[in-house]
């Protein structure tokens, strides 16, 4: 276990305590580590949240070598995200909450098609593209989902 997740254990346990979730005190670190990594993506979505990450990161982080090599981390994401198309978002949000459960850019892609993700209202399903543009993007998108939801490192890009 690295310091960082010993510190992160620590963290939770506090919580833990303080918010009397007597139902997971029992748990392993391990199993809290796993908790932790499974809750990064459910809490990417609410703006406090990444808020209260980013402030708490730069607290923790002590050299300011590092620290800027996090803000232009961050920098870079932004931009990556700014560069999305409007489609290439749906297909990332797609894979987040329906989940992709192939490799297969066909099968993912018939399933993106014809699967509603709205969360509001009904939808019919998704817009028509094109297969070659699909597969231009799938492997990328999906490299990126399933990175997110392990809390493992962002691929390069």
């Amino acid at each position: 276990m690295t310091h960082t997740d010993k510190l992160r254990v620590i963290i939770f346990r506090n919580q833990i305590e303080d918010n009397n979730l007597t139902y997971l005190s029992d748990i392993s670190d391990e199993e809290i580590i796993n908790l932790l990594n499974s809750t990064v993506i459910a809490n990417s979505v609410d703006l406090n949240a990444i808020k209260i990450t980013n402030l708490f990161g730069f607290i923790f982080i002590e050299k300011t070598e590092r620290k800027e090599r996090l803000a232009k981390d961050i920098n870079k994401i932004i931009n990556l995200s700014d560069s999305l198309t409007k489609t290439e978002k749906v297909l990332v949000k797609f894979g987040l909450t329906v989940g992709f459960k192939s490799k297969s850019w066909r099968t993912e892609m018939f399933r993106y098609i014809n699967t509603p993700i709205a969360l509001t209202k009904q939808s019919d399903g998704r817009k028509i593209i094109s297969s070659i543009k699909f597969k231009e993007i799938f492997y990328f998108i999906y490299n990126l989902v399933n990175r997110g939801k392990a809390n493992a490192r962002l691929p390069k890009f």
